[in-house]
């Protein structure tokens, strides 16, 4: 009698222990997983969101820069400047950079006829003759014109074919987050360096 009640105390867990025991493990590892899966999330949201972020930055230092070049013609036989029509959603440009009195049409046109537009989603360079997408996902673009004394010449909505009187070029790019209830925005105003005052 001795000996097995000796045994029955050294026997180990019984099933309902075991299966209680089972129950908090697996508890346990569910919320450790879904911890992990949201931060996980939450993670690569921010992670999209400063790589989108970022990309706007660049291209709208790299408009402003751009932009504030149109016209340049230290010639004065370049017949550069803002190209007529310009819209709220695209303007084109020409800018004689190599200083040789004319706009290339063959090797250089890259770097002398340049423009920007928004195309469905995404944010376009015109380069020469070629259209080439450098950020997705944006929602919108936004220009705005302005003469040498900040009057808006071009009103919105419209197509503008008075561009000899822009001076300055105002804009907003905004894309979406990573998530649909997330909007980033940036936005610039480049001031032309030799504007047609008229």
């Amino acid at each position: 009698m001795k000996r097995s009640a000796i045994l029955a105390e050294e026997a180990g867990l019984s099933l309902i222990e075991l299966l209680v025991v089972t129950l908090i493990l697996v508890t346990l590892s569910g919320l450790v997983y879904a911890t992990f899966r949201y931060e996980s999330l939450a993670y690569s949201r921010e992670l999209t969101r400063g790589a989108t972020q970022a990309d706007l930055r660049i291209w709208s230092s790299r408009m402003m820069k751009d932009i504030r070049n149109a016209g340049f013609d230290p010639l004065g036989t370049a017949g550069a400047g803002i190209k007529s029509p310009v819209t709220h959603q695209d303007v084109e440009f020409t800018a004689d950079v190599d200083k040789n009195g004319s706009i290339n049409t063959g090797a250089g046109a890259e770097k002398e006829t340049l423009g920007y537009r928004l195309n469905a989603s995404s944010l376009q360079l015109l380069q020469g003759s070629s259209w080439r997408t450098v950020v997705t996902g944006v929602t919108s673009l936004n220009f705005q014109y302005y003469d040498v004394q900040g009057n808006e010449v071009c009103q919105p909505n419209t197509s503008c074919t008075s561009v000899s009187s822009i001076a300055e070029v105002r804009f907003t790019i905004t894309a979406q987050g990573s998530d649909s209830s997330t909007a980033i925005a940036e936005g610039g105003a480049a001031r032309i360096r030799n504007p047609t005052v008229q």
